[in-house]
This record gives structure tokens, sequence and C-alpha cells, in this order.
């Protein structure tokens, strides 16, 4: 049936939603990707008595570093960081595939954990688009 539909998967280590307008005859057999990213914790045996500080060591990062990307986020981090003279090593990255060929890349801000901007890319043609928060819309990049 025609209409728009919400996807949600959940589970124990990850959730993703994703909404998508399943409107006519092109939507048929229409591939919905549910991405999501998961956490690994670590357990360390400290001694209690331990006087190294080890408060910086344990700081959780938002994201991924850019050497753990996939190939095509990799790629959209690195038109990124060329059109917008930013240095990619002064981020982490949470990557998803809103569509096929195109992929979205939130940059959080490495020393304060804070989300900086959203990108989008559209590799098949060669467009990177910023998020503007004062818009709700994606502005392409020159």
């Amino acid at each position: 049936m025609p209409g728009s539909y919400t996807f949600k998967l959940e589970g124990s280590t990850g959730s993703a939603k994703k909404q998508v307008d399943l409107m006519g005859q092109a939507n048929v057999g229409k591939a919905v990707k549910l991405l999501t990213t998961t956490t690994t914790t670590s357990t360390n045996d400290v001694d209690e008595n331990d006087s190294d500080d080890t408060e910086d060591s344990n700081q959780h990062h938002t994201g991924k570093a850019l050497s753990v990307l996939s190939k095509d986020a990799a790629t959209a981090v690195s038109v990124m960081a060329n059109k917008e003279d930013r240095d990619a090593d002064d981020y982490t990255y949470v990557e998803s595939q809103p569509w096929d060929n195109v992929t979205e890349i939130k940059l959080y801000d490495e020393d304060s954990d804070k989300l900086v901007d959203t990108y989008r890319y559209d590799k098949k043609n060669d467009i990177l688009a910023k998020y503007d928060d004062a818009t709700s819309k994606f502005v392409e990049v020159k």
C-alpha cells in the first residue's frame, strides 16, 4: 500500500529508525537500510589504591575515528575537509546512509564531544551538502 512508513530495529546493542515514503510503482522492492552503531565496553582491572589519573584515558567519544570509517564515509569526510578547510583528525564521526549513493556524516568535536555539523555526500553526483539549522535543510557546499 502506498504511504509513509517507519521502520524500527531495536536490539540489545543498538537501534535504528528510518522513515520512508513508498508512494508509487517506482518504490516496489525498495531497499531500506537500517544502520546501527554499536558501542563496546571494556573492563579494566584497576587497583583501588592506584594513584594514576586515568580520567582522560577513559573518556567516551561519540562516533568513530577517521581511520575506521567505511570507504564511502571516508570519501565524504575527505571531500568535506577539502571544501570546508577543516582538519579531519579533529573530529569523530557517525556515519549513515539515508539513500543509495548518499552518505551522511555527523562531526563531533574530539575534545568536547559536541555535535559540530552534519553533512551529506552524494558520491554519484559528487555533491556535498551541509545541514543548516536555521532552515532545517541541507545546503550545497560549493
